[in-house]
């Protein structure tokens, strides 16, 4: 069997050294850490769970708990966070907080009770007082939503360029009534985003546009989106997020709206097949892969220093102009 020490024989170096590079500990060289992994991979390596477990009193597990696991933008991120846990030889448990902060709640408590290192939280809204004490218990990340009231790293990202171009585009490109639905209120993305895309429409010359919100339920944003259509008329529809666009393209579609030509739609949270679509979609999108690669890197900090100073990382969205918007308005 494959030791660290083999690997530190290999590569003439210190056994701490392929220690803490296995566990992306920082203050090592990121080529180092590179060199490390690659004689890791080259030489069969295999983390000892139950070894390390004795040694270290972890158990090599951190956990996920998402927003809502039906939601593609969370699906995705899992994907990357699980790749990076893979990576550094670390189990991912990964669980589904149900957009409810209850259910939150349980699911975070009895991933605590499967004695997890650490946690990776995206807030589905205001922190319960029984979600406040477990995240006060045991490193924990915020990724995406901040989580109030809980002095916690977190990984976030900050739509105002992106918002200001498409703005700037919708203006330019001739449409005069925008409408915008937004995620729900509770989470700081929600209504961060329409908070911020409705300074940027109002910037670019639009005043008295309809500002609606909608849960991340494709039904409830269908008959959000079928009301705004009907009463207000708009010309461009801004949504919140993948999943309140899907019930938007619903409602238009059983009214017998035809997107980009008789309304136009932007949306965030890319997804891979939106510009596959016909027309395909315009969107503000994320670095999933980057945001995960942040936030575990952020955890493994805060397991090796839980009294470190709270960190918080932000990332710039950018925004990908495609049909959907890019039609010729009368």
């Amino acid at each position: 069997m494959v030791t660290q020490r083999d690997i530190a024989r290999e590569l003439g170096v210190a056994v701490s050294t392929v220690s803490r590079s296995l566990s992306d500990v920082p203050g090592i060289p990121e080529a180092t850490k590179e060199r490390v992994r690659q004689a890791a991979e080259r030489l069969g390596y295999r983390r000892d769970a139950h070894a390390a477990s004795l040694r270290t009193g972890r158990s090599g597990t951190i956990s996920l708990v998402v927003g809502a696991i039906d939601n593609p933008f969370f699906a995705e991120l899992a994907h990357h966070v699980e790749t990076q846990a893979n990576r550094l030889g670390l189990l991912l448990m990964i669980a589904n907080g149900q957009e409810d902060p209850a259910a939150q709640e349980r699911v975070a408590l009895s991933m605590l009770e499967q004695r997890v290192d650490g946690m990776i939280l995206v807030p589905v809204g205001p922190p319960t007082s029984g979600l406040q004490e477990l995240v006060a218990q045991a490193p924990t990340v915020a990724v995406d939503r901040l989580l109030p009231g809980a002095d916690v790293d977190s990984v976030l990202v900050d739509p105002r360029e992106a918002v200001r171009e498409l703005a700037e585009h919708l203006r330019d490109a001739g449409y005069r009534r925008p409408a915008v639905i937004s995620g729900p209120d509770a989470t700081s993305t929600g209504a961060g985003r329409a908070r911020v895309v409705s300074e940027e429409l109002e910037a670019a010359g639009w005043s008295g546009f309809p500002v609606l919100s909608s849960a991340h339920d494709a039904s409830q944003a269908q008959e959000v989106a079928e009301r705004l259509l009907a009463d207000c008329q708009p010309d461009v529809l801004i949504c919140g997020g993948n999943v309140i666009t899907l019930g938007a393209l619903r409602a238009m579609k059983r009214l017998g709206v035809d997107v980009g030509a008789d309304v136009g739609v932007a949306t965030f949270d890319d997804l891979p097949w939106f510009d596959l679509m016909s027309p395909a979609l315009t969107s503000i999108s994320n670095d999933i892969p980057r945001m995960a690669a942040e936030t575990v890197r952020l955890l493994l900090q805060r397991i090796e220093n839980p009294n470190g100073a709270v960190q918080q990382v932000i990332h710039e969205a950018s925004l990908s102009l495609r049909e959907s918007t890019c039609g010729s308005r009368p």
